[in-house]
């Protein structure tokens, strides 16, 4: 800080108060000539003041209208804070520091003559008319300026700092200045830390609607760097209807419309006001840029399809209210909302928030989820946003039972949450009242409907600060002595968004990896695990929904992470879109139904594997019929995983019902399976029915059976393999069939020349030494669940192996090529010149013979021969054609007077490729025209006496 020097006088202010220059202060006025000013309270000051030594603020200085401050001829200033209705200048070689903290308010700045200025980080100025900066005055602002006014830097000016600049109107830089490292002139523009924009161009459409016509714009259409003004009363307003739409601010005035046709985007490189309308359609509006801090504005609702955030100082929403139908993106800088942002969600959509990869959000939103038309019963909700209470659910739906809700004293309460910790069969955890927080993961029973026997749609919404970043879910594993209580967790989706249980940006540790929710409309569990699912389950739970989940030991983890979030629009409590792998036996009667799946995986257990399988949970129970598998361990499964190997298998099959009556037994996706035959087996009757892809079979139930009445049996897949013949016309073919019989056993042989009676061992069989063809094996002694007796192969060979060639002869001395490539066999192949290269390729070839053997990839070989000749020494003793190649005009010119036939010509290429064919007239010259796409490179002219070479 700078301090009074030694020898001069000093004027310091008594007390906090009125001052003028001419009052009373301690020591001299503050405008005497060698007088430092010291002011230590908090003052008001009615009179200009001129420092041409040490002024320092400590207190706080406030000026009234018109009073100014001049710094000049070596002053220095110190500027605490400082609010003055009038200007302050720093001229001749005078000095201003605003320290770190500190704000001065201004109506001018003036900066100029060799003057000096430092802006302190933390420190800012704010000018509410211009600033003035010129004559080699030097700015080192760390900080920040604001300027509501203009902003003009002349005549050899430098500005620099780690700080930033703003001006709100017009700024004017000649090119002698240096600011923030640039020299970039401008007149009528706008300035923003280092960045110029010009003044908006002014929407007339005189020509039609399109955005993209100049002539529809007052000085061409905008740009990044360009602002727009959209006004009333025009003819045609305007329509962005293609891609490549930029603007810098963007004013749509009252009165005025802008449409954005179908997906397209604009990109804003500044503000976004609209004080008219807007309309998106499924547009994206992206602000993107380094320069500007973005704001959005409306006169009251604006209705956005996608927004994009991607500016580094960050978008704020200024005024207005605004819903988001689509995506929010943030890849860089933050979204302000300043409480002002809806996430719409209907029956068509939820809007949701993308992956973060920027800053975050700040500020609260309001997230909806739309709640489908079905039946009133318990649903499982959770929150997207922070601090959202129980009671915010009392505008949505009726509540009771507790303190704060719609009937306090009902003796049944609508809002439960689950804590593992509690004695077996007291997790269920009844709400406290509506002031009750909704922790982040935490999932929620609740129960909701708009009548007693069903509900209408309807939708909840829920406000805060949105989740955002890692989220460590609410989960606990608790030994209670009771197995099949421990570990269970009612956790939710954290998102305002749908997440995919399948995603890599999971952590899992010591968890279960199945997922549950109880499907309101029918009571009945939706299951997901590793890619099967039942009643509807599906990796992708959707945003503000809760979802069982099991702990499997101490200390258990379960982290989502940003990169979980999935763009798959998931609906409230709806079926997956597709079949998940694993076949599916349902069991339907008394308007319900309830699922199973049972597949192989292979390397998978039989016993339970958290991983892999779902236990079966119970709803509805006592009113919907149930279904379930059991494994070895007697374990009721709604999703069965097993590796079932080259054996057959017999699977109980459970199924409860509630009223006695007739029942079907359906079976989808059996393929899933892959094994030859598949039954069940009522157990009561002893009756046998074969299964075959959406077999439906009737029974008749009782309601008094839980034991598993039926029983699968899975036919037996005999391991098998064939080996080809390696090359072609071999006899080298190899049969395997694993009959798991480790004896010798007679079978048949049939093959294309006959049939024969053939003993061998069956564990494996063996068949070797084969030819290509069709074989038959019969075991007639073979006994299994399918009885499959009869198996059927085809042992298949390479094609033949030739080679394909193209020769180019001798023209101007050992410029001879052969090409080769092996064709048929089995590639990749292998090329052996004799005395030459290892390659398909042998050049800078003399006249003569060459020989080539080609090997494949079983060691079948072809070999071939080829011959070079001098084609220029032939074509001298006999040739009736003359030819040239003009290289300025790209022609060949061929003389054939002697031509007595008309006679064909090949343009060739190094590779022998015949690129273009010709015919040549008898007793003519003839041009020959190139192709004008022909590539750079050496080609021949080639007929039955001539080969001409050429570089094109």
């Amino acid at each position: 800080m700078i301090t009074p020097q030694l020898g001069m006088s000093q004027s310091t202010t008594q007390q906090d108060g009125d001052y003028g220059a001419n009052s009373t202060w301690i020591g001299n006025s503050p405008n005497a000539s060698n007088t430092d000013v010291l002011i230590l309270h908090d003052l008001i000051l009615d009179e200009d003041i001129t420092s041409k030594n040490v002024f320092e603020v400590q207190g706080s200085l406030v000026g009234t209208s018109g009073f100014d401050i001049t710094v000049t001829n070596g002053g220095n200033m110190i500027a605490g804070n400082i609010n003055l209705d009038g200007d302050l200048d720093i001229i001749g070689s005078g000095d201003l520091i605003v320290l770190a903290g500190d704000t001065v308010w201004l109506d001018n700045f003036n900066v100029k003559n060799t003057a000096t200025v430092l802006i302190e980080a933390g420190g800012v100025v704010m000018v509410s008319n211009d600033f003035d900066v010129r004559n080699s005055a030097v700015l080192t602002i760390n900080g920040t300026i604001n300027v509501e006014g203009e902003f003009s830097v002349s005549q050899s000016v430098i500005i620099q700092g780690t700080g930033s600049v703003s001006a709100g109107t017009t700024s004017d830089i000649d090119n002698t200045a240096t600011v923030f490292g640039t020299t970039e002139e401008c007149t009528d523009c706008i300035y923003s830390n280092g960045c110029v924009y010009n003044l908006p161009t002014v929407w007339n459409g005189s020509t039609s609607s399109d955005w993209f016509n100049n002539n529809n714009w007052s000085n061409d259409k905008p740009t990044q760097k360009r602002a727009a003004t959209i006004p009333s009363g025009v003819t045609n307003m305007p329509v962005i209807s293609a891609a490549g739409a930029e603007c810098f601010i963007l004013l749509v005035e009252d009165g005025a419309t802008l449409e954005i046709s179908g997906t397209n985007t604009i990109e804003i490189w500044g503000d976004f006001d609209i004080q008219g309308t807007f309309i998106p359609n499924s547009s994206t509006v992206s602000f993107i840029g380094d320069c500007w801090p973005s704001e959005i504005s409306s006169a009251g609702l604006l209705e956005l399809n996608n927004l994009t955030v991607s500016n580094v100082n960050d978008v704020t929403i200024k005024s207005g209210t605004q819903n988001l139908f689509g995506t929010l993106t943030i890849t860089d800088g933050s979204l302000i909302t300043n409480d002002s942002l809806t996430l719409i969600s209907d029956a068509s959509s939820t809007a949701r928030i993308a992956e973060i990869t920027g800053v975050g959000l700040t500020g609260e939103i309001i997230m909806e989820r739309h709640i489908d038309a079905g039946e009133t019963f318990w649903r499982y909700m959770s929150s997207a946003v922070q601090g959202a209470t129980i009671g915010q659910f009392n505008d949505d739906f009726a509540t009771a039972g507790y303190p704060g809700s719609w009937f306090p004293n009902f003796a049944w309460i609508s809002a439960y949450y689950y804590d593992e910790t509690q004695a077996p069969t007291l997790g269920y955890q009844p709400t406290t009242g509506s002031g009750q927080t909704i922790g982040v993961g935490q999932g929620w029973q609740i129960w909701c409907g708009d009548t007693i026997t069903g509900t209408s749609a309807f939708t909840f919404d829920l406000r805060g600060v949105p989740n955002q970043g890692a989220i460590a879910m609410p989960v606990t594993y608790t030994a209670s002595g009771t197995p099949t209580e421990d570990g269970w967790n009612l956790v939710g989706n954290p998102y305002p968004s749908t997440i995919d249980w399948d995603d890599a940006n999971w952590t899992k540790t010591n968890m279960a990896n199945a997922i549950y929710i109880q499907n309101p409309d029918n009571q009945q569990y939706a299951t997901y695990v590793a890619g099967a699912s039942t009643n509807g389950g599906s990796q992708y739970i959707p945003s503000q929904q809760s979802f069982w989940v099991q702990a499997t030991a101490a200390s258990p983890v379960l982290t989502a992470r940003e990169g979980v979030k999935s763009a798959v629009d998931q609906a409230y409590f709806k079926t997956a879109n597709q079949y998940s792998p694993g076949m599916t036996l349902r069991i339907e009667g008394v308007e319900s139904f309830d699922e199973a799946v049972m597949r192989h995986l292979h390397g998978s257990i039989e016993e339970f594997e958290y991983e892999y399988d779902a236990e079966k949970l119970w709803g509805a129970w006592g009113l919907q019929p149930q279904i379930s598998l059991l494994n070895n361990e007697l374990k009721d499964l709604t999703v069965h995983s097993f590796d079932k190997g080259a054996q057959e298998w017999a699977i109980p099959l459970r199924v409860v019902v509630f009223e006695s009556g007739d029942y079907d037994l359906v079976f989808e996706n059996i393929g899933e399976m892959d094994v030859p035959c598949m039954q069940i087996e009522d157990t009561y009757t002893g009756d046998i029915y074969q299964i075959e892809e959406g077999t439906s079979l009737a029974f008749t139930l009782s309601d008094t059976t839980y034991a598993p009445r039926f029983m699968l049996h899975l036919g037996k897949n005999y391991d098998e393999n064939v080996v080809k013949v390696d090359c072609n016309g071999n006899s080298t073919g190899t049969i395997e069939l694993d009959l798991d019989i480790n004896s010798d056993v007679n079978y048949t042989l049939t093959t294309g020349l006959g049939v024969s009676n053939e003993i061998g061992n069956g564990d494996p069989l063996i068949l070797s030494n084969l030819s290509s063809g069709i074989y038959e094996i019969e075991v007639p002694t073979l006994t299994n669940l399918c009885n499959q007796t009869v198996f059927n192969f085809v042992v298949n060979e390479p094609p033949v192996l030739t080679v394909t060639s193209g020769v180019t002869h001798e023209q101007l001395g050992n410029d001879g090529v052969i090409i080769v490539n092996g064709q048929g066999g089995t590639p990749p192949f292998e090329f052996d010149w004799v005395g030459g290269p290892n390659s398909n390729i042998y050049s800078n070839l003399s006249p003569g013979v060459y020989t080539v053997n080609i090997t494949d990839a079983n060691d079948c070989e072809v070999t071939e021969s080829f011959t070079i000749q001098n084609v220029l020494g032939a074509a001298e003793s006999t040739t009736e054609l003359e030819i040239y190649y003009d290289e300025a005009n790209h022609q060949v010119l061929i003389k054939s007077t002697d031509l007595l036939s008309e006679e064909e010509i090949s343009l060739i290429d190094t590779q022998g490729r015949i690129i273009k064919k010709y015919l040549l007239k008898a007793l003519s010259n003839q041009t020959i025209e190139l192709p004008n796409d022909l590539s750079k490179g050496i080609y021949f002219i080639s007929s039955q006496q001539v080969q001409f070479k050429f570089s094109y």
